[in-house]
């Protein structure tokens, strides 16, 4: 019983970190090389944050961010057995 729980447990931490590096990855591509799409469909949330304004005048350096936790992200999965 105590097996089933560890592999139910490490299965579901490995299918978040996928999940966070699928969605960093799309965050990197976006920010890099779509950055007027981004914004497009984030004009509400743009309207509460102003922090966005930033991300897009430096979209370069948070895409090459985003990349880095990405590959991060991948790497533990690689290594976590």
């Amino acid at each position: 019983m105590t097996g089933l729980v560890r592999d139910l447990i490490l299965s579901a931490g490995k299918l978040i970190i996928f999940l966070g590096a699928l969605i960093t990855l799309l965050l990197a591509i976006g920010y890099m090389f779509f950055p007027e799409l981004l914004k497009a469909i984030s004009k509400p949330v743009n309207q509460m944050f102003e922090i966005d304004e930033w991300l897009y005048l430096h979209r370069q350096l948070v895409g090459a961010i985003f990349l880095a936790i990405t590959v991060v992200l991948f790497l533990v999965l690689a290594l976590v057995r």
